[in-house]
């Protein structure tokens, strides 16, 4: 299991502060304004937990001071989350208050559905292998509600998963009674897994002191070799020490994955402050030479998920020969392998990234599961800070979850919001790009590009790239811009991060609103429609960015406009193909929306424009018989419609001739999220 893929595993706290603060709230209907008793509320990945009052109301004192994701569940509402900072200077009275939305989950369906599985018992104990791993510690798990999730397996041979309530597992090797929010999960035939979730941890009670002392020892085990402790060995200088060997690693020719000697020390990691940063490029090599320390045991393959993280134009030939690297290593000590999304990743004094989602951790650290994980405020030196207990025993939630998201704050109807099919991230986004001012073998003049100009400086994005992406987090002159692109609906646009936490990148949800992709950033975890260029759900919703302009083009007529243009460079033979050809040639449509419009056929293009928050669409083919420049009035702003009949494309100007964030796309798509439009 990918650490990158589970939400709570990198909540940034710092744990071990001498100051204790409190932290309280009220919990009210959204509806009906009144309070919600016996919510269950928790600070995600530790061991603080407890339930509102008859008014509402809860209180959790002697927080270290720190950054947590505070959770809110309650069998009757959506479960929902937010960040809040706990400390005297920033810690406000409204932090910890929440109103809940009613929940549309039907609880009798999934566990009627789930009693009538001929195949339960066997779809079961995969979900359990998978979800616990296969060490000494998973050996030790039993799974408490298995009657709480629903299984499923499709014609592919993938299980899928689903619970209404919070899953139990009780850990006799470590000794803590884990609660865990499950999100998403799919297994795929190939052994490929991908699951997210929320969880925290509630010590078991023991008055055998030889028990106790078992716990203690299996908790440094699990805490030996882990990610955290390599990142607080590497923050200490201890690394040797501490039983670990680090090197560098990169592909080459975009085959052949090799290590290519050591890490200079010095750049690899640096203080600032109270924080630290972490600068590779390529991978780095993380071998634990202390097997004796680790459990052992037989890990499946669940390397694939993780490899779709990567971003990476190699990532099936990483995966095959990191396979055959673990074999070849397991007489040495345990292998893992790290690639870090941003060039710069931070990391805070207690050994936690500040920024999820940046570092993708496999090999031995992805083959591990829930078993052997460990609340945040878990150090050996300090393990007795770990036996803090819940203040309650927790109620069950009922949470509106799609692909690992928390779907609260919603701007639109729950039940627009589709399934595409891939997980988080299952379609990578470029994290990283490359330029080139020569374009790659696999690009000819005639083949479509989204080109952008901005603050002086014109790139162009190969729409074959695109297709198997859908985002670039990308620079101009240092601002950030995120390009974006949805093949189902043939939009690309561009937006500013401006008003957005410094450093927020943008990956694919996997998630789909009339058709068309939604976005989600690493920050907060908003999920954002990319033609409404707004946040639908998530502490951001109701926030808009701010697009600029850019073209559908040919590569060709792009290059001859701006000589001094930018290439994405990307390698790869699949690069050579059109993935959506046969979509764009087939009058239907693959997913639903909620409105349509016969005046054109669905698939006709169009090149819309905003102005003064109204909306007017030109057809292509309209434009096709226009014999000369096609000027228009709307809204008080002089246009100019121009249209490329040999290539078929169309942008819009001003009188002046400056480019307008215009933007072409499905008739069906334009309609869907602009029904009051006007239609030249």
């Amino acid at each position: 299991m990918s650490r990158a893929m589970l939400c709570f595993l990198f909540c940034c706290c710092s744990l071990f502060s001498i100051a204790q603060f409190s932290l309280s709230g009220v919990i009210t209907d959204w509806n009906s304004k009144e309070p919600v008793d016996a919510a269950h509320i928790f600070l995600e990945n530790t061991t603080f937990s407890t339930l509102t009052d008859e008014q509402g109301q809860y209180r959790f004192d002697k927080l270290p001071e720190g950054t947590y994701k505070l959770v809110v569940s309650h069998i009757s509402y959506r479960a929902v989350s937010k960040v809040v900072r706990v400390s005297s200077a920033t810690t406000s009275a409204s932090d910890g208050n929440f109103k809940l939305f009613p929940s549309t989950v039907d609880l009798s369906t999934i566990q009627v559905s789930a009693k009538r599985s001929r195949k339960r018992n066997r779809y079961l104990k995969d979900f359990t292998q998978a979800i616990l791993g296969q060490t000494a510690n998973a050996s030790k798990c039993k799974f408490l509600n298995p009657d709480k999730v629903l299984l499923e397996k499709s014609s592919s041979g993938e299980l899928t998963a689903q619970a209404a309530e919070l899953l139990q597992f009780e850990n006799k090797a470590t000794g803590y009674l884990i609660h865990f929010l499950l999100e998403d999960f799919s297994l795929d035939k190939g052994g490929q897994l991908s699951y997210g979730g929320k969880a925290f941890f509630e010590p078991l009670p023991s008055t055998d002191e030889k028990e106790q002392n078992r716990w203690t020892k299996n908790r440094k085990k699990a805490f030996l070799g882990s990610p955290r402790h390599f990142y607080l060995s590497l923050m200490d200088g201890q690394l040797k020490e501490n039983g670990f060997d680090v090197y560098t690693a990169k592909l080459e020719n975009g085959q052949k994955f090799t290590t290519t000697g050591r890490p200079n020390m010095d750049q690899l990691i640096q203080a600032s402050g109270e924080q630290y940063s972490l600068q590779f490029k390529d991978f780095i090599k993380i071998i634990y030479t202390r097997e004796e320390e680790l459990s052992k045991g037989r890990a499946p393959n669940r390397l694939g998920r993780s490899a779709k993280q990567l971003s990476h134009r190699a990532e099936s030939d990483l995966v095959d020969q990191e396979v055959s690297t673990l074999g070849q290593q397991k007489k040495r000590g345990q292998t893992s392998w790290l690639f870090a999304r941003k060039s710069k990743v931070w990391l805070n004094k207690e050994g936690y990234p500040t920024q999820s989602g940046l570092l993708v951790e496999y090999g031995h650290w992805n083959n591990e599961g829930l078993a052997d994980f460990l609340p945040m405020n878990y150090r050996p030196e300090k393990a007795a800070t770990d036996v803090i207990a819940a203040t309650s025993v927790p109620s069950s939630p009922k949470a509106s979850m799609r692909n690992g998201f928390a779907l609260s704050n919603l701007a639109i109807p729950l039940k627009e919001i589709k399934s595409g099919g891939p997980p988080r991230d299952g379609i990578p986004s470029i994290d990283q790009p490359k330029f080139s001012s020569e374009p790659p073998a696999y690009l000819t003049d005639k083949d479509p590009v989204l080109g952008v100009y901005h603050n002086g400086i014109a790139k162009a994005y190969p729409v074959r790239v695109m297709d198997r992406h859908e985002i670039v987090n990308d620079q101009f002159a240092q601002q950030d811009v995120i390009v974006t692109y949805c093949p189902l609906c043939r939009s690309g646009i561009a937006f500013l991060t401006t008003g957005l936490a410094e450093g927020t990148t943008f990956g694919v949800s996997g998630l789909l609103y009339n058709s068309d992709v939604l976005l989600y950033d690493r920050t907060t975890e908003s999920l954002w429609s990319q033609i409404l260029g707004q946040a639908i759900a998530g502490p951001l919703a109701g926030t808009k960015l701010e697009s600029i302009p850019m073209e559908y083009v040919d590569w060709g007529r792009w290059k001859e406009r701006f000589p001094e243009t930018l290439v994405l460079e990307v390698a790869g033979d699949k690069y050579r193909t059109d993935a959506y050809r046969k979509y764009a040639n087939s009058p239907d449509l693959m997913f639903p929306v909620d409105k349509a419009d016969k005046q054109l056929d669905k698939k006709e293009l169009v090149i819309g424009i905003e102005i003064n928050g109204k909306y007017k669409a030109y057809p292509f083919r309209k434009l096709h018989k226009q014999k000369e420049l096609l000027s228009d009035t709307f809204h008080g702003q002089s246009l100019q419609v121009h249209y490329d009949a040999k290539s078929g494309h169309a942008r819009i100007t001003d009188a002046n001739g400056k480019l307008l964030p215009a933007v072409s796309m499905y008739w069906f798509a334009w309609y869907a999220f602009h029904p009051e439009t006007e239609l030249y």
